[in-house]
């Protein structure tokens, strides 16, 4: 079925979802995120056309941390497709509340694909953290503004969403409040440690590095990470916002991929995560972006689940052979500009 709208669309998806929602009152849109401002998160770059809008339902709020671990989980997952499959329609499963299902829409000449998938996640909570308005949010996917898929994240059923429904209605333009929350990228590669590789790894390895834990990966138990707290302490949402732009980054890259050095933000670039591969005796690369992922999966849940979320060193060991070292840490960024500035 062809709609003529992207509210056509909106409206499908509550019926299709829960046969009993009434129909809700005409949404407006909280925020458009032009390619300029998603290219500004630290994440990976939009293709060439698209770009997104969210709406925000709050008739149900949620906890921070629960979207956050349930994000890290759902873009895990993602990461093991390729980055240019297509995906018609699917959906996660329930963690903590929280579901993430995707719908393509029908007959348009643009297929809904998994790197668009994971921008709208990464954006749709970076923009939900901005605005500190953790409800279920629907993000629409589109190319030269015709709305080609949806994704939604959060759960809609079991209650209506026409009595009592309420729509985030916040004033913004891509031109002010985009201004506003773009801040990752600008200062990630205005700050010299963090531009010049060779110049943050010398800051990492002269960093008080604490290492006393250690946990072995479910998935593999030759993989091992050893981890420690040091330094400030910080809000689990942004170590795990961290991790979420980390992973979202690395789909674009092949699990068994090598890579160097491995740098970014959350979205409020307070707290950046860097990882740096060791070398084999022959001088070659260990770090895969796979080691990486499991990273961001597991240690920054069991720092939470310890109630020690703050800055921490990691080291990853398979086999028995150190192949990289990281952290999440708190620099002394500069004052992000603001839109009226």
């Amino acid at each position: 079925m062809m709609f003529s709208s992207s509210f056509g669309l909106l409206m499908a998806l509550l019926s299709f979802c829960a046969s009993t929602i009434s129909t809700p009152p005409s949404p407006s849109p909280i925020l458009l995120l032009s390619p300029k401002y998603i290219n500004q998160l630290a994440g990976p770059d939009a293709p060439p056309g698209f770009d997104m809008r969210i709406f925000i339902d709050q008739v149900r709020d949620y906890d921070p941390v629960d979207f956050y671990i349930s994000a890290v989980d759902e873009m895990y997952t993602l990461t093991d497709r390729s980055y240019e499959q297509v995906i018609h329609m699917g959906h996660s499963e329930v963690v903590r509340g929280v579901q993430f299902s995707y719908y393509e829409q029908a007959h348009h000449p643009i297929s809904m694909q998994n790197k668009h998938i994971v921008l709208g996640i990464l954006v749709g909570i970076s923009t939900m953290a901005k605005q500190q308005d953790f409800s279920t949010a629907f993000v629409e996917l589109r190319f030269d503004k015709k709305i080609f898929g949806l994704v939604r994240i959060g759960t809609i059923q079991n209650r209506g969403l026409g009595n009592g429904r309420k729509i985030n209605n916040i004033a913004a333009t891509a031109a002010g409040p985009a201004k506003e929350l773009s801040m990752t990228t600008a200062n990630l590669k205005g700050n010299p440690a963090l531009r010049d590789p060779a110049t943050a790894r010398k800051q990492y390895d002269a960093a008080s590095l604490n290492y006393t834990s250690s946990m072995t990966d479910p998935l593999d138990r030759n993989l091992t990470f050893d981890y420690g707290r040091y330094g400030e302490a910080m809000e689990c949402q942004t170590l795990f916002g961290a991790a979420l732009d980390a992973l979202a980054t690395s789909a674009q890259h092949d699990g068994n991929a090598l890579t160097d050095t491995f740098m970014g933000t959350d979205w409020s670039n307070r707290v950046v995560y860097q990882a740096f591969s060791l070398t084999s005796a022959h001088g070659d690369l260990l770090l895969t972006y796979e080691l990486i992922r499991r990273v961001m999966v597991l240690v920054p849940r069991r720092i939470f689940d310890e109630e020690s979320c703050g800055e921490t060193s990691f080291r990853i060991v398979h086999h028995g052979v150190r192949m990289g070292t990281g952290r999440f840490w708190l620099p002394d960024f500069p004052e992000p500009e603001r839109a009226d500035s």
